[in-house]
C-alpha cells in the first residue's frame, strides 16, 4: 500500500486491499509494471509477476497474494473477503503472534525512503547586493556584531548593534519602513559547552525574530542567522555548541511564514577573526544562495541530502535482554517502534512517559470500550457516589482510562513478542527525575545498552504568534530532555542511540518553528556523540510525518493536498530497526518518508494557466497515440511545468527540472479535458529559486516536480560521455520506429542510431519547430528547452527495452534535469547510458551533447517495461502511418 500511495499520489490512509486496480484506482497497465517494479526492488524475495500475469490481477489483495506465493486467482478468484489465515486483524484486541511470526512479518514490511545529510561545495558567489530597505538591526554577541556592522556599512547599508536584552525591543518598535534586516548571532563557544544559558539564549532570538516580524513581513526584508560552531553545520564533529545549530531552524521556517523575506542561516568558522567573519557574512548576504551555507577556510559549503538505501551490513548486535531505554511513553508510534523493537532484538525495554503508571481498572468501568460508553459509565458511577462531574472532569477521566489500556496493551503484546517490558511515568525536563530512572533501570534491569528519544509535543502557531509558554514546551521536551539524558547516561557503554527528529527541522514547515530549532538541536547532537562514541550507533532520524501519532485529520488532508506520504507504522517502526541495524556509522543525519522534495509549500500553490487537450488546439497529439488514444507526453509536461513555475517568476530562467514524477497518464478523450499549471511558492536555492510545481486534471494531481530558476545559466560540467555505441543498432530511421515505437512524423526527431550495448545507445536528434506548428495559442512563443529533443531522450530508453528485451517501455520518471544554454542547436548528440535494468524497470541518464560540448543532461530517468504494450505500440504506429 505504501509504494502503491507514492507512485499514484492517493493518500495512503484511504487504500485498503479489496480496491480494484482499474475502477477504484485508476491504475493502468504501465502503472502496475512501475508498482510491481518498486515492490521488487524492496522486497527481492518475493515471488515474481511476469508481464502476462499482471493484467489478470484486478484488487490489491490478489497482487498481494500472488507476491507472497499464492495462486493466481484471477477475476474469479478470492479478490474480496477474508484476509489469508493467521493474519492479524487491525482491530485485534490482543494482538499476540509468536516471536518468530513477529520477525518474518518485519523483515516483510517495506522500509521508507531514506536519504542521507551530506556536504556539498556552493556555487560561485554571483553578484548581488543586499536584501532589504532600511537599517539592519545586528544582536550583540560581544565579539562579531561590531565587526559586521561595519562590514554591512562598507556595502552602503546602515546597521546598528542592540544587546541581546534589548533586542527585543527594539525591533517591536520597528517599522517595516525603518527596519530592513535583522541579523542573530550565537556567540562562539571554544569549549562547546551545551549549557541551559545558551537554551535560553536561542530562545532569545526566537522571541526577538517574533517582535520582528510585523516589520520584516510587510515588504521585501532580511533574517539572517549566525552560528559559529565550525563553518561546516557540525559536520566536523566536534568542538561546537550543538544548541547553536538549533538557530539554522528558525529561518527554515520564517522562508515559509514570511514570503517577502530573505531568509538566510550561515554557519562561519569560529577560528575567523571577527573581521575576517564579517567579510565572509556580507559577501554571502549580497550574493543568491542556498538557505543554508557553510563558511570557513576550506570554501563555502551547504547541506544536500543524497538517496542510500540501507545495505546488507550488520550495524547494532544487541543482545536478548538488553535494556533500552525509550522516551514518548508506551502508546502511538512510540509503542510501534517498541513492538518492532521486540520483534527484532528481544531486548529489556524500558518505556518512559508522562502519563501514570497503569493501575486496576474499577470493575465498573470494565466493560466500557468507547469514549462516550466511558463517560456515560464515569457519569453514573460519580452520581451513585454524591459527586456531580463537569463535563471536562468527564473527558479528561475518559482519556485517562483510554491510555491507560492502551500502556497495559503495548505491554501485553512486547511480553508476547519475546521481550521483557516496563512502563515508568518520567517527565525528561526534570534532570533529578531522569537519573533516577537510569539508576533504577541499572539496580533491577541491568547494564544500559540502548537509547531512543522519541518524546515530542507540538504548538502550531507562526512565529508571531507562539507564545514563550508555547515554545518552552516544545522545545524543552526535545532539547533539555535530550540534555537530561545525555547527563545520566554518560558512562554507560551504549550499542546505539537514536534521536527522533523531523523533516521540520531540514525543510521548515509553517508553525513549527520551536520544532524545527530544537530537532536541528538534536541533529547536531548527533554528530557530536557519535565522535564521541565510536562504537555506538548514533543517528538522527529525520521523520516525514506518520500516519498516526501527531498527525491528526485535519493534517492529514493538508498533506495530501501537497502531496505528501503518510509513513505508514508499520513501516517507519520496521525502518527504525533496520537502521539500528544496517545503518553506516557516518550516516549520523537520516530523512526518511516520500512525497517531499526540498520543502513543504506554506501555501496552496497558485494556477499559472490552463491548457484544454483537444487535437485542433494540440495538433502534435495526433503523433502520440497510444492504443487509439492520444497521450500527452512527458516531454510536453516538462514544458508546461516550467513554463508555470517562470510565469510566477517572471525575469529568470528556468534551468532545472528535479523530481519529476507522472503519477498518471493524461489520455484526449471527448469531451477535452483541461489541464491545470500551478506553481507554489518559491524559495532560495544554491544556484536560484526553486519552485514547486503540479500538473493537474481537476483536482486529480497528474504530475509533480521542482522547478529550478536562475538569473543565468550555469556552468556546464566537464563530463566526458560514456561509450556506449559498441555494436550497430539493428534498425534505422522508420523501420525503427515500425518495430520498437509508436511515434508519428511530428516526434520522429531520432536520426542515425550510432549503435548501442548493454551499457546504453547513442544517436542523434533534431529540434522542435517553433511552438506554433505544434501548438495553437503556445503558453510561450519560444520552448524553455525543447520537447522534441526531450522526447528523443526518452524514446531512447524505449529503442533499447525494445532491442535489448524485446519488450516496449514507457517513461515515468525523472530525478535531475539540467540545461546549460539558452536553445538547443539544430542536431544533438544523445548519449543514453544504463544504470540498472529489470524485466519491470529501466533506469539511465542522457547526456545532450554537440561540439562544444555538454548542452543538456537528464539523470534518473526511470521506463516501466511492460511486454503487454506490444498491441498498443502497434495500433501507434499504424496509426502513425
Amino acid at each position: 500500500l505504501a509504494v502503491v500511495a507514492e507512485k499514484t499520489g492517493y493518500p495512503l490512509e484511504m487504500l485498503h486491499l479489496d480496491m480494484d486496480l482499474e475502477a477504484d484506482l485508476g491504475i493502468d497497465s504501465i502503472k502496475r509494471v512501475e508498482i510491481l517494479a518498486a515492490v521488487e526492488e524492496r522486497l527481492p524475495g518475493l515471488a515474481a509477476i511476469t508481464p502476462d500475469e499482471i493484467g489478470t490481477l484486478r484488487t490489491l489483495r490478489q497482487v498481494v497474494e500472488r507476491l507472497g506465493g499464492g495462486p493466481d486467482r484471477g477475476p474469479g478468484g478470492n479478490g474480496g473477503g477474508k484476509a489469508p489465515t493467521g493474519a492479524a486483524s487491525k482491530t485485534d484486541a490482543a494482538f499476540q503472534p509468536s516471536s518468530e511470526l513477529a520477525g518474518a512479518m518485519a523483515r516483510s514490511v517495506p522500509l521508507a525512503e531514506r536519504r542521507v545529510l551530506r556536504m556539498q561545495a556552493c556555487p560561485p558567489l554571483a553578484q548581488g547586493r543586499l536584501p532589504g530597505v532600511g537599517s539592519y538591526l545586528v544582536v550583540d554577541d560581544g565579539d562579531l556584531a561590531g565587526a559586521l556592522k561595519r562590514a554591512l556599512e562598507r556595502r552602503g547599508a546602515t546597521a546598528r548593534v542592540v544587546p541581546l536584552p534589548e533586542a527585543a525591543e527594539a525591533a517591536s518598535k520597528s517599522s517595516g519602513e525603518d527596519l530592513g534586516g535583522l541579523v542573530l548571532i550565537m556567540p562562539r563557544s571554544p569549549s562547546g559547552a551545551w549549557t541551559p544559558a545558551s537554551e535560553h539564549m536561542l530562545k532569545d532570538c526566537f522571541r526577538i525574530a517574533a517582535a520582528a516580524a510585523p516589520a520584516l513581513n510587510s515588504k521585501p526584508a532580511l533574517l539572517a542567522t549566525i552560528s559559529r560552531m565550525d563553518g561546516r553545520f557540525g559536520f566536523s564533529g566536534s568542538g561546537y555548541n550543538p544548541v547553536a545549530g538549533g538557530l539554522a531552524g528558525l529561518p527554515k521556517v520564517a522562508a515559509l511564514e514570511w514570503p517577502l523575506a530573505t531568509c538566510r542561516a550561515l554557519d562561519v568558522a569560529p577560528e575567523w577573526s571577527a573581521e575576517e567573519a564579517a567579510e565572509a557574512i556580507v559577501a554571502e548576504l549580497s550574493s543568491p544562495g542556498p538557505l543554508e551555507v557553510g563558511l570557513s577556510a576550506s570554501g563555502r559549503v551547504t547541506p544536500v541530502l543524497q538517496a542510500s538505501p540501507l545495505e546488507g551490513r550488520m550495524g547494532v548486535d544487541l543482545e536478548e535482554g538488553a535494556v533500552v531505554l525509550v522516551t514518548g511513553g508506551a502508546r502511538g508510534v512510540t509503542a510501534d517502534c517498541a513492538r518492532a523493537l521486540a520483534s527484532g532484538f528481544r531486548p529489556t525495554l524500558v518505556l518512559l512517559g508522562r502519563s501514570p503508571e497503569p493501575g486496576e481498572e474499577p470493575a465498573e468501568l470494565q466493560a466500557a470500550r468507547t469514549s462516550a460508553e466511558l463517560k456515560t459509565a464515569l457519569f453514573r458511577k460519580a452520581t451513585a457516589e454524591g459527586r456531580q462531574p463537569r463535563p471536562a472532569d468527564l473527558e479528561r477521566e475518559a482519556r485517562g482510562i483510554l491510555a491507560n489500556r492502551e500502556i497495559r496493551q503495548t505491554l501485553a503484546q512486547l511480553q508476547a513478542l519475546g521481550a521483557r517490558a516496563h512502563y515508568w511515568p518520567l517527565d525528561v525536563r526534570d534532570a533529578a527525575a531522569v537519573k533516577a530512572v537510569a539508576r533504577r533501570a541499572r539496580r533491577e534491569l541491568g547494564p544500559i545498552r540502548g537509547l531512543i528519544h522519541a518524546a515530542g509535543v507540538l504548538a502550531d502557531r507562526r512565529i508571531e504568534d507562539k507564545t514563550a509558554e508555547q515554545f518552552d514546551s516544545v522545545f524543552d521536551t526535545k532539547v533539555q530532555g535530550l540534555r537530561h539524558l545525555l547527563a545520566a547516561l554518560a558512562e554507560d557503554n551504549l550499542h546505539f542511540m537514536a534521536f527522533f527528529s523531523s523533516v521540520t527541522a531540514r525543510f521548515g514547515r509553517p508553525g513549527q518553528s520551536d520544532y524545527a530549532m530544537a530537532n536541528e538541536v538534536m541533529n547536531k547532537t548527533a554528530r557530536l556523540e557519535a565522535l564521541r562514541r565510536p562504537g555506538t550507533r548514533v543517528v538522527a532520524l529525520g521523520w516525514g510525518p506518520w500516519d498516526g501519532g501527531m498527525v491528526d485529520e485535519s493534517l492529514r488532508r493538508e498533506f495530501e493536498k501537497i502531496g505528501v506520504g503518510l509513513i505508514p507504522r508499520e513501516t517507519g517502526a520496521a525502518s527504525l530497526v533496520e537502521e539500528l541495524r544496517r545503518g553506516a556509522a557516518d550516516e549520523v543525519e537520516v530523512i526518511l518518508g516520500s512525497g517531499f522534495a526540498q520543502a513543504m509549500p506554506a501555501s496552496e500553490p497558485v494556477e499559472m494557466f490552463l491548457r484544454t487537450l483537444d487535437l485542433e488546439t494540440n495538433p502534435i497529439l495526433k503523433d502520440h497515440v497510444l492504443a487509439g488514444a492520444p497521450v500527452l507526453p512527458m516531454a510536453l509536461m516538462v514544458e508546461w511545468l516550467g513554463e508555470a513555475a517562470r510565469q510566477g517568476s517572471p525575469g529568470r530562467r528556468v534551468v532545472g527540472l528535479d523530481g519529476l514524477r507522472v503519477l498518471r497518464p493524461i489520455r484526449v478523450t471527448d469531451p477535452a479535458p483541461t489541464i491545470r499549471l500551478l506553481a507554489g511558492a518559491p524559495r532560495p536555492d544554491g544556484q536560484g529559486q526553486v519552485v514547486p510545481v503540479e500538473l493537474r486534471l481537476g483536482e486529480v494531481l497528474h504530475a509533480r516536480a521542482e522547478a529550478l530558476l536562475a538569473e543565468e545559466w550555469p556552468e556546464a560540467p566537464g563530463i566526458e560521455a560514456p561509450e556506449v555505441a559498441i555494436t550497430p543498432f539493428p534498425l534505422q530511421g522508420e523501420a525503427a520506429y515500425r518495430q520498437y515505437l509508436f511515434h508519428g512524423p511530428g516526434l520522429q526527431g531520432l536520426g542515425r542510431i550510432q549503435g548501442w550495448s548493454e551499457q546504453g545507445l547513442e544517436a542523434t536528434a533534431s529540434r522542435a519547430p517553433r511552438p506554433s506548428r505544434w501548438l495553437l495559442n503556445p503558453p510561450s512563443a519560444r520552448w524553455l528547452a525543447d520537447p522534441l529533443i526531450l522526447d528523443c531522450a526518452l524514446q531512447a530508453g524505449l529503442l533499447w527495452t525494445g532491442a535489448a528485451q524485446d519488450s516496449p517501455s514507457l517513461p515515468l520518471f525523472g530525478a535531475r534535469y539540467r540545461q546549460y544554454r539558452e536553445s538547443f542547436p539544430a542536431k544533438v548528440r544523445l548519449v543514453f547510458q544504463v544504470k540498472s535494468s529489470s524485466r519491470l524497470r529501466l533506469a539511465g541518464d542522457v547526456l545532450f551533447l554537440d561540439k562544444d560540448g555538454l548542452v543538456a543532461s537528464w539523470s534518473g530517468l526511470e521506463w516501466a517495461v511492460d511486454p503487454s504494450l506490444k498491441a498498443a505500440f502497434a495500433a501507434g504506429s499504424l496509426a502513425a502511418r
